[in-house]
């Protein structure tokens, strides 16, 4: 029984090894085809690739900054502010979040965003 037990347990931590092994890859993957098909101006196969490299470490704060990087290249601003957002979700006191929604609100005109978002960068980069 306490054999059993034993090689069920390693079991289950080689599979969850594994499965993050893999997880770490794919999201790797996905961000290496994005980055192609951006560079191919393919929108459409480029915001896929970042959605699902998104959905596999949504708490990554690169692949975020990348993937609001893109959405202001092509002019989705709104969709940009969206994933700096989700950065500030995991992250409170990031300060290239603020910065980035600082300067995208900016460009938009939005004067009570520019002025909320810069204190927080101004104060996360006093850190």
């Amino acid at each position: 029984m306490r054999k059993s037990f034993l090689l069920l347990l390693v079991t289950v931590f080689t599979i969850q090894f594994t499965w993050a092994n893999n997880s770490k890859d794919s999201v790797s993957i996905y961000l290496q085809k994005a980055r192609e098909f951006k560079g191919q101006r393919k929108n459409y196969e480029a915001d896929k690739a970042f959605q699902r490299a998104t959905v596999l470490s949504p708490t990554d704060e690169n692949i975020r900054v990348e993937y609001g990087d893109y959405y202001f290249e092509i002019k989705k601003y709104y969709n940009a502010i969206e994933q700096y957002a989700k950065i500030l979700e995991f992250n409170f006191n990031s300060a290239i979040a603020a910065k980035k929604l600082t300067e995208i609100s900016a460009y938009l005109r939005r004067w009570k965003d520019v002025i909320m978002y810069g204190t927080k960068y101004l104060q996360s980069n006093k850190d």
